[in-house]
């Protein structure tokens, strides 16, 4: 039978057995495998009571001359040989006879969510469990049976379960040996009855204040999300989607804070009813949970950074961001109305087209965009006759760049499409004129072959005889002759909104673009990587470190997880948003352009709830 044996690091020196020539192995037997947790000189009586598993393996000895009697035989004898850096199992001191492979480990500490496991950590945009790693069913496959003890795979879930707990049973057991039956922090309090009171205090105090948050957070979210005179606020303003976003972050954090410090804090009923599609039991979960709320920290302290140093910017740049704006808006209005007169009136590029339909078509955008740029105007003329309003609206802008640099840039989204609202109408009128028009043509070419569309079953049927008539082919040829001389005049007009419309979404893309890098980049998750790779668990590796006899050594290891790992979920979203899709076939068939939103990815991707309107339930139910 092949055997596994784990050791520690800690602790596993030669030369301390040049002081204490044995010492006792205290760990785990699991079928074929033994965790060794730590190595005592003595034996405390009480071992039992911190694990009733937990026994003597065996011992690591000096040399071979040390006496094995019956009261000290064991399953497992270790000793050094000269010239190899581990020790090796002594077959001949060990009561029976097998091969062994020794692994080494550095005890995980689990306080600072370091553990081994098997499958890499979900981070965010991970729906389901990731598969196996490969080296993992290579490993299953070499196993040896034994008809005596049940078999264990190298790296077992149970084993790899025992050994992320090796610390803090090393930690129990140096507390039995000390005989530390309290400890020293509480030894020192003079008042322990005043400070448990002090500490109910402020613990009720900040439960009753982050109760009523949760309770406007979610009020406000909730109309965000609401149907107003048959307008969703988060679908048409870019304002109202950050600030749904972000109050669903805050939301959140007081329930994610406490998923990643304790385990079972969210019960299968709070998951049903907040819609979280993960369990929080195991080390990934909690992992994914701690990286989650410190990076969304990082991000939210970045973003208000950056608004208020872009509002420091802002004030003593004034006049510059003043004729920004002006240029944007003679862009949308005057440069636009050139445009459009040179469509109508000027035969663009020397295409004949047709001047009744083009000064029509002019004359009524043209009133449509100067009606529209004399309201806007009127809007600034009433802004600046008022100081109050100036004032009032100065101090609203400071308030959201000290939000974040997202609210003031997704103001100005909010702004640039307010203001060429009348782009986006025009190219909405012309979309609907010119795919009428195509789809007449389309119909009446079926007329010239003898079929027709069949509207209640949606299909293309032959024309009876008897029913196609040469009074239904003429009227058939003087449409199509009409639409097809009147076609090009409306594609002028409808490919100069539509280019408008691309142009204005680039725009607001760019920006749409800079709010998810604020929102979504993981800067903590990099952080990390740098600072202390063993907390990204990618999964787990074996490293060979040569053999002796019966014995063969492994050293145990962690895969920190690779920056394709921690990047993609990331460049996912930044891809999906704000693309425009089937862009130029839209255009072909005369339909509006296509923004992708991928508002369910994000939400996915920040692990947050698919429904907040029990939150403030589950966050008393927790209390």
């Amino acid at each position: 039978m092949h055997t596994y044996i784990y050791l520690p690091t800690t602790g596993l020196l030669r030369k301390r057995l040049d002081i204490e020539p044995v010492l006792t192995l205290v760990g785990y037997c699991v079928g074929n495998t033994y965790i060794v947790v730590d190595y005592l000189s003595h034996i405390p009586v009480d071992v039992a009571e911190i694990d009733p598993e937990l026994r003597t393996l065996g011992y690591l000895i000096k040399d071979r001359n040390i006496s094995v009697t019956e009261e000290n035989a064991s399953d497992i004898i270790l000793r050094y040989v000269n010239g190899y850096k581990y020790p090796i199992v002594d077959s001949k001191l060990s009561l029976s006879n097998h091969s062994f492979t020794v692994i080494i480990f550095s005890p995980p500490k689990l306080q600072n969510l370091e553990y081994f496991t098997i499958n890499p950590i979900l981070l965010q945009g991970a729906e389901v469990e990731p598969q196996i790693d490969f080296l993992y069913k290579s490993i299953a496959r070499h196993r040896r049976y034994s008809e005596i003890n049940p078999v264990v795979y190298l790296s077992d879930l149970s084993v790899l379960e025992r050994i992320n707990h090796c610390q803090e049973t090393r930690t129990e057991l140096g507390c039995i040996l000390s005989n530390l039956n309290s400890s020293p922090f509480r030894k020192l309090l003079i008042f322990p009855s005043f400070f448990k009171a002090f500490l109910f205090l402020l613990m009720s105090i900040a439960q009753w204040l982050i109760t009523r948050a949760l309770s406007l957070f979610v009020t406000i979210v909730a109309l965000l999300n609401s149907e107003i005179y048959g307008v969703v606020p988060v679908e048409i303003s870019s304002l109202c989607r950050q600030l749904n976003l972000r109050l669903k972050q805050l939301s959140f954090l007081p329930i994610q804070f406490l998923c990643y410090y304790k385990g079972d804090v969210l019960s299968s009923q709070s998951r049903h009813l907040l819609l979280l599609s993960f369990p929080n039991e195991n080390h990934n979960i909690k992992n994914s949970n701690y990286i989650n709320f410190y990076n969304t920290l990082w991000l939210m302290l970045n973003d208000m950074i950056l608004g208020g140093l872009f509002y420091s910017i802002w004030k003593d740049n004034e006049e510059f961001f003043a004729s920004q704006i002006q240029s944007f808006n003679s862009i949308a209005f005057g440069e636009l109305n050139i445009l459009i007169s040179w469509v109508g009136s000027n035969h663009p590029a020397g295409f004949k087209l047709n001047d009744d339909l083009g000064r029509f078509m002019e004359a009524m955008l043209l009133w449509t965009s100067l009606s529209w740029q004399l309201m806007t105007e009127i809007c600034w003329q009433i802004y600046g006759a008022f100081p109050l309003l100036q004032s009032l609206s100065g101090h609203s802008f400071s308030f959201l760049c000290f939000w974040g640099f997202s609210f003031a840039l997704a103001f100005f989204i909010d702004y640039m499409k307010f203001v060429s609202l009348h782009i986006s109408f025009f190219n909405l009128s012309t979309c609907k004129i010119y795919h009428q028009q195509v789809e007449m043509l389309k119909s009446l070419m079926q007329l010239f072959r003898g079929k027709k569309y069949n509207v209640l079953r949606s299909r293309i049927d032959s024309i009876e005889e008897d029913d196609y008539r040469i009074d239904q082919l003429l009227l058939g040829t003087f449409c199509f002759i009409i639409l097809i001389y009147l076609l090009p005049t409306t594609f002028a007009f409808y490919f100069l909104f539509y280019a408008a419309c691309v142009a204005l979404l680039t725009l607001t893309k760019l920006g749409e673009k800079v709010i998810a890098i604020i929102n979504f980049f993981p800067i903590f998750i990099l952080t990390l990587k740098l600072k202390n790779s063993r907390r990204l668990q990618g999964g787990i590796y074996f490293q060979s470190k040569g053999s002796y006899k019966e014995t063969n050594w492994l050293v145990m290891r962690n895969r920190a997880l690779t920056l394709e790992n921690i990047l993609s979920p990331f460049f996912i979203i930044f891809r999906k948003q704000g693309r425009i899709n089937r862009g130029f076939f839209n255009f072909i068939a005369g339909k509006r352009v296509e923004v992708e939103e991928c508002t369910q990815e994000k939400f996915k991707y920040l692990m947050l709830p698919d429904d907040y309107s029990h939150l403030t339930e589950v966050w008393q139910s927790i209390q």
